[in-house]
């Protein structure tokens, strides 16, 4: 367990304990978030490794509004999985007969 002295108007004092992180917010409403959007925004080339996908990461809470579980330890943001919705409309053939 980590200590230090805090000096105050008092005089000092010793505090022990590690510091809590801040838990991130979510980019939409503000309310403590849980995941990060996982859509795959670009790919790049790190050392020996091509093609590797950058994500996202935009924290999200888990309400429907702002988040979406599409698999498997997948999420999206909202906006990523509106858009990736859009895509699959335009791109899935329609009207096709049977």
């Amino acid at each position: 367990m980590k200590c230090e002295v805090v000096r105050s108007r008092g005089g000092y004092a010793i505090v022990c304990g590690g510091r809590r992180q801040k838990q991130p917010a979510c980019y939409r409403d503000g309310r403590p978030a849980s995941v990060q959007c996982d859509f795959i925004v670009s790919r790049r080339t790190a050392g020996v490794a091509t093609n590797v996908p950058v994500t996202c990461d935009r924290w999200c809470c888990t309400d429907t509004s702002c988040s979406v579980h599409v698999g498997p330890n997948r999420d999206y943001c909202r906006a990523h999985y509106d858009q990736s919705e859009k895509t699959a409309a335009t791109s899935s053939p329609s009207g096709s007969a049977a």
